[in-house]
């Protein structure tokens, strides 16, 4: 399954916080984000549980997201068991994130993606542009950076889908 999300707050230091997005009963998600998809059904990262994921952030005028957005369907179509997320992300410098932009993009970019929204931009709190995150199909952060190489983001997907 491939999601897409629309999204853009302070970076979490996974090494201090438990970010498992999948907690234990009874245990609330550090990581529970929320979203919308395009037809305005709420959905979050929790939703992402038993599964590994990769969550790139997309800026309609930053060339190394389109990249990366290419390099996530991509991935996405090598690996079947991994869940894909485009994070379509709100700025200054980008359109609104709305349902129109969703359609937009799914019509430029067409495949198996799901879309979500974040006009309030919560992803951000992992990073900024051209942000890369992958969880493991327990939730935890396995890979999160900036300016990744296709080679790093594709070592990160490797790991987590082996496991």
């Amino acid at each position: 399954m491939i999601v897409l999300l629309l999204a853009c707050a302070e970076p979490v230091d996974s090494a201090v916080v438990d970010t498992s997005v999948c907690p234990p009963e009874g245990e609330g998600a550090v990581l529970d984000l929320g979203f919308t998809n395009c037809a305005g059904d709420p959905t979050s990262l929790h939703d992402l549980c038993g599964s590994p994921a990769l969550i790139t952030a997309w800026y309609g005028w930053c060339p190394t997201c389109n990249d990366n957005a290419a390099l996530a369907r991509t991935l996405a179509d090598e690996h079947p068991d991994l869940t894909v997320a485009v994070a379509l992300t709100e700025d200054p410098l980008s359109a609104p994130v709305d349902a129109d932009l969703c359609v937009q993009y799914e019509q430029t970019y067409p495949s198996s993606v799901a879309t979500w929204m974040d006009p309030e931009a919560a992803l951000a709190a992992y990073g900024t542009t051209d942000y890369v995150l992958v969880l493991d199909a327990n939730g935890r952060v396995a890979f999160s950076r900036e300016t990744s190489t296709e080679a790093t983001i594709r070592a990160a997907v490797d790991a987590v889908v082996a496991d």
